[in-house]
């Protein structure tokens, strides 16, 4: 499978009561947050505990994927005086895991890069559905034009810090008044790049199959924006740089391990996450959210079993339905989006 799931941090919606109240936990005896944790990742190991103001602690473990990585499973828990409650979950591959710090801000823990910056908005949950903060922007590419077997682009750092671009996936996303258009050009950075501070620099992104569009077309859209996902799994080489594992469009949700997702913003207000995990089974997951007053919501959830080949190309807004379209026209699903 390309993508193996959308994230314990979706699953476990349905697991947000008290921890205390969890089968097994004998009444009268006072639950630690880690016990409280514990009881969420049993499979957790070498666990590892931040304590913050307002009885809230963050706690870190290893979980070890079926198919192919190690994850840094983040859990805050909070206790409002009735016992430890699981607030938020937040996945990091182990190799794009850059958190050396943490600080309680409002209702929303912040995780911080060694170097000082903001790095994950880690809001805590009160009632499903959850809610989630616009994830901080470090960097962003924008393109410029196009070659023979390759298409430029502008990477500019966002941030008072270094930012460095591992090798990678570049994706196009061709926005197209009320549809979305995702383009299947294969396109990769294949040289890492070290931004300096509020700095831009001249990318060539090699094409490595062309199957769609003519990239000379590109230069004919009225938008083109360009999603990045670092693919190197070796130490990060400069430690002191923030090394994001993933560039979406701005202002997409804070969800953790970004690298397994796929995101993409259809308005101002509503995006999408999709995946092909459907219980075990062929099929496509797809989370629609809803920004509401600055925060992201969970809106509705979608299962559809389809053909793996005839994955979504395109999304079609109308309203609060959403057509996902293939890369024939065809309808795979209508949504009504709440």
């Amino acid at each position: 499978m390309r993508r193996v799931a959308i994230l314990f941090v979706l699953l476990l919606m349905a697991m947000e009561s008290t921890c205390a109240a969890a089968p097994g936990n004998t009444p009268g005896v006072e639950e630690s947050p880690l016990g409280c944790a514990r009881r969420v990742f049993p499979m957790g190991q070498e666990w590892k505990t931040f304590p913050l103001p307002e009885r809230v602690t963050v706690l870190r473990c290893s979980r070890k994927e079926p198919e192919y990585r190690s994850l840094h499973q983040y859990c805050v828990v909070r206790d409002n005086g009735s016992g430890p409650r699981l607030v938020h979950t937040y996945s990091v591959k182990k190799s794009d895991d850059q958190f050396a710090r943490f600080a309680l801000k409002g209702n929303e823990v912040w995780a911080y890069h060694a170097n000082g910056a903001l790095l994950a908005r880690m809001r805590l949950w009160e009632n499903p559905p959850v809610l989630h903060a616009p994830a901080p922007e470090h960097a962003r590419l924008r393109f410029t034009g196009t070659g023979e077997d390759y298409i430029l682009c502008e990477a500019e750092n966002l941030t008072d810090y270094p930012v460095l671009l591992r090798r990678g996936r570049v994706y196009i996303v061709l926005p197209e008044g009320k549809r979305t258009v995702l383009n299947n050009l294969c396109v990769w950075l294949r040289e890492e790049t070290l931004l300096p501070p509020r700095q831009k620099k001249s990318l060539q992104l090699r094409i490595v199959a062309k199957r769609a569009i003519n990239p000379r077309g590109l230069m004919r859209r009225n938008q083109v924006l360009l999603v990045y996902r670092a693919c190197d799994d070796k130490p990060i080489s400069h430690p002191e740089a923030i090394a994001p594992a993933a560039i979406f469009q701005p202002g997409l949700p804070d969800l953790g391990d970004k690298d397994r997702l796929c995101l993409h913003r259809l308005s101002d207000e509503l995006a999408v996450v999709d995946g092909d995990s459907v219980g075990g089974h062929l099929g496509y997951q797809f989370d629609f959210y809803r920004l509401k007053q600055g925060v992201w919501q969970l809106a509705t959830r979608v299962e559809q079993t389809v053909n793996p080949r005839l994955g979504v190309s395109a999304y079609e807004c109308h309203g609060n339905r959403v057509r996902l379209l293939d890369s024939d026209e065809d309808t795979i699903i209508e949504v009504e989006v709440p």
